[in-house]
């Protein structure tokens, strides 16, 4: 048999064994050995192929000479890791199987002594991370593809209404953000700035999607009309799930159709002119004390004291009766915990913003009960004996139940004539889409509008207060004009007056008669609205500007953008714009802090009135105020617009209330 020579047999000892690192160009030589069975100059070497518990074979790329081979490695132990030694590269001939060791080195031997381990070497080991590592992150990459291709699939799943005719106009610009979260965390972290830097970018009409729903974003007084005059025909109201489970669904805000109208009537009964005025005596007196308290803390925060004056406000509106200052802390942390939740993911985990909210609501709703009985007992004895009181007497909820069980009986009426004329019956009205229902509100639609009007007074006229407050810190010229105009009118008097006659007490029509304190809140209204807008679903699918809105989609009206888009982004502070008497019709959809058309916000004027007194009085018993946090501070606009840190200051009490 003929061997190739001068090849070089790589021999290692160690613990006793002897390994042979023998190139792969010598197998063939070997195996073809082990078949003849004759001994051979490999006899010293394990037979290819054994396995045993004293043999090994192991096929690995070593380097020989300098080129990388296919080599095998024959150890002593099976499986056994060789470690780290020195071997010997030895010239052997193929007369001399035996490998040589230090001693056998000749002259014409080559013999170099270094390092080898069994194990892979450091560079493979990284190279084979490397290789997974980038399987690994290759693999990711095709599935958040795949996963974002499902994403937009998903939310375009009904946008096709080939009866609609409008196939032909395309949807709006813009993105739906992240798989299953949309560009929800976006929106709550850029706050009022969301909508702004997408406008800028695809313009007044977008798509986005916000808490996992679809949804169009419109600025413009010409786009905002076009929604709020469709009402009842190409929208109709909608709001997160979130908002409806937890005001509820029975509230007015949610409510539709003929239930919508008849609560609503029921809830201007609550803030007609007359109610109005026999409620400024009970807020006044609640926004004196608050001053006086907040006149001897040294930095109070500006909007957490609003807050509370504005849910003291509300329990006295809606009759709920609060007996203890502990009571009043336990019932405001809880409201709290509701309003302050309320625009959140519906996912009901503990510790989570909507399992706090709901249980928030179960309090609230569990002391409304008996409120609700309470009152309704009470109503039905006075009604019952004629002596109650007239209804400008009367709180909020005792209007409207007093309302209700009017209502009641009407429908009880209307129920007896349709059972027994059947010429009656068929000239009443049939129960259809504007028509009033046959019951009166239940409990739970009385309690969750009663939860509403608090959750309104809570978060909308604090946030305005607390603006206006901030407005007047900054310029110190519009506070001397309200002052001025306070002195005018005679709600304030000169320090040099010996007059200690008590001032008159204020009324709508007093309140009405100053018109740069309107100028003021209107601009404050305007600049800083306290909701950044409203929500309506499309009820077929209809051409907004040049786009499409499928049906089925959630739109959002944005009051502050159009607000600073009619202004032509001139936006600040300037109350001699409302000085000028303007057509209402052309600015009816261009100035819409509480909406408008049939679903504007009920509450309106009560909430202008609230905002009036409390800057009078501020007024009255303050030189001014200053900021002693941030300056300008850092805005946050969900769910209500305030200030980050609440907006501490440094007030200047009067030496007399009243007197400058």
């Amino acid at each position: 048999m003929s061997l190739p020579v001068d090849l070089d047999i790589h021999a290692t000892s160690l613990r006793g064994y002897t390994y042979f690192r023998v190139p792969s160009k010598l197998l063939n030589v070997m195996n073809d050995n082990e078949k003849e069975e004759t001994p051979s100059v490999w006899s010293g070497l394990p037979h290819a192929g054994e396995q045993n518990e004293t043999d090994n074979w192991e096929r690995v790329m070593v380097s020989i000479n300098g080129v990388a081979d296919s080599s095998v490695i024959i150890s002593g132990r099976a499986g056994e890791a060789v470690g780290k030694t020195s071997y010997l590269h030895a010239v052997i001939s193929p007369h001399n199987s035996t490998p040589l060791d230090a001693s056998a080195r000749g002259p014409a031997d080559v013999v170099e002594e270094t390092t080898m381990s069994s194990e892979p070497g450091l560079p493979s080991l990284l190279l084979t991370a490397m290789c997974w590592a980038v399987v690994y992150f290759a693999t990711l990459v095709v599935f958040w593809k795949l996963l974002c291709v499902l994403w937009h699939k998903w939310n375009l799943r009904c946008t096709s209404d080939p009866a609609s005719g409008l196939s032909h106009l395309p949807l709006p610009p813009g993105d739906f953000g992240l798989p299953f979260v949309g560009e929800t965390l976006l929106w709550l972290a850029q706050g009022g700035k969301f909508n702004s830097i997408r406008r800028q970018k695809y313009g007044n009409v977008f798509k986005t999607n916000v808490i996992g729903v679809p949804m169009v974003r419109v600025t413009g007084h010409e786009l905002v009309k076009q929604i709020l005059s469709s009402e009842h025909d190409k929208v109709t109201t909608i709001w997160p799930t979130a908002v409806r489970n937890i005001i509820g669904e029975n509230a007015l805000s949610n409510s539709t159709g003929a239930d919508h109208s008849h609560k609503r009537k029921l809830t201007q009964k609550v803030f007609t002119r007359s109610a109005l005025n026999s409620y400024i005596p009970m807020v006044r007196e609640k926004c004196v004390q608050l001053l006086k308290e907040l006149g001897q803390v040294d930095e109070p925060t500006i909007f957490a004291s609003m807050q509370r004056l504005t849910v003291s406000t509300m329990c006295t509106l809606s009759g709920v009766n609060v007996k203890s200052s502990e009571e009043f802390d336990e019932l405001y942390t809880t409201f709290r915990d509701l309003a302050d939740n309320v625009m959140c993911i519906p996912l009901n985990i503990p510790f989570f913003a909507y399992n706090k909210a709901l249980q928030a609501r179960k309090k609230m709703l569990k002391l409304l009960h008996t409120h609700v009985q309470e009152k309704r007992q009470s109503l039905m004895e006075m009604s019952q004996t004629g002596n109650g009181p007239s209804t400008d007497e009367l709180d909020a909820f005792s209007i409207m139940q007093l309302e209700n069980l009017k209502y009641q009986e009407r429908c009880q009426a209307r129920a007896n004539i349709n059972n027994n004329n059947v010429d009656v019956k068929e000239s009443l009205p049939k129960n259809g889409e504007n028509d009033a229902p046959n019951t009166p509100m239940s409990d739970i639609a009385m309690k969750e509008t009663i939860l509403e009007l608090f959750f309104a007074g809570y978060s909308t006229t604090a946030s305005v207060i607390t603006s206006t407050m901030l407005e007047l810190s900054r310029h110190p010229e519009i506070f001397r004009n309200l002052e001025d105009e306070l002195l005018r009118f005679g709600h304030m008097r000169e320090s040099s007056s010996k007059d200690e006659e008590p001032f008159e007490e204020l009324d709508l029509a007093k309140l009405h008669e100053m018109p740069y304190l309107d100028q003021v809140v209107k601009e404050t209204l305007r600049c800083h609205p306290a909701i950044l807008g409203a929500f309506r679903r499309a009820r077929k699918t209809f051409q907004l500007g040049d786009y499409r809105v499928p049906k089925g989609w959630t739109m959002v009206y944005n009051i502050r953008d159009t607000h600073d888009y009619e202004s032509g982004g001139l936006n600040e502070f300037n109350p001699d714009r409302f000085a000028k008497k303007t057509d209402n019709r052309e600015n009816k959809f261009k100035y819409i802090p509480f909406g408008c058309g049939p679903r504007n916000c009920p509450g309106q004027e009560f909430a202008r009135m609230v905002i009036k007194l409390v800057v009078v009085e501020m007024i009255r018993r303050f030189k001014g105020w200053e900021l002693t946090g941030q300056n300008p501070p850092v805005m946050r606009a969900i769910p209500t617009l305030r200030p980050a840190d609440g907006m501490p200051v440094k007030l200047f009490p009067r030496k007399r209330a009243g007197f400058v």
